[in-house]
């Protein structure tokens, strides 16, 4: 992967300062009529006016950017800070944490009982569970971690007015019944994002 990134760096970097620059001399060496734009000739006198006023009066565009500035402070305390909205995925994921030095035995017998008790619910579709670290290596977890995915029916399906975070609710306080288990929820793309 890192290879693969790398060389489409260094093609990216090859076309921008030797193809484009290339192909721009050949088509552009010779120029052709001259075009006067005359909307952008009005736009500049326009602009060059508006240049002037401003210059002219420097109090009226500081006390503008001063409010500017003022009304960014005050957003930055009132407005959400989260780059990404809370969405809602349609899944869960888990992250299970089993005891330390379990084996790999016990491990795959406990996270058998984990699915088989999710799977009890009427909302859950399928439970998909992996225990240790993934193929690429690129996450440190040993035996004694699980992550589990969790697939739901369609919310139409569901009972009426039960919702995502009372199904959450439920099975956090039937899996914590479950000795050796510590449960985190989260959704599938959410908990990558925290990852990284």
């Amino acid at each position: 992967m890192a290879f693969t990134v790398g060389y489409a760096l260094i093609g990216g970097l090859a076309v921008a300062l030797i193809l484009i620059p290339g192909l721009s001399y050949v088509l552009y060496r010779k120029p052709h009529k001259i075009y006067r734009n005359r909307w952008l000739e009005k736009l500049t006198i326009i602009y060059h006016d508006h240049i002037k006023v401003i210059i002219d009066k420097p109090k009226a565009v500081f006390y503008t950017l001063g409010l500017i500035l003022a009304a960014s402070v005050i957003m930055t305390f009132t407005v959400g800070k989260d780059f990404l909205p809370q969405l809602d995925e349609g899944s869960i994921w888990l992250q299970v944490q089993l005891p330390p030095g379990i084996s790999l035995e016990k491990s795959k017998v406990m996270s058998d009982t984990l699915r088989k008790r999710i799977l009890r619910y009427s909302e859950v579709t399928y439970v998909l569970s992996q225990t240790g670290r993934d193929d690429a290596g690129s996450e440190p977890f040993s035996t004694s971690h699980v992550e589990c995915s969790v697939g739901l029916k369609p919310y139409k399906e569901w009972p009426r007015g039960k919702t995502k975070s009372d199904l959450i609710d439920e099975m956090a306080a039937d899996l914590n019944t479950l000795p050796g288990y510590r449960i985190g929820f989260s959704q599938p793309i959410i908990d990558m994002v925290w990852t990284f």
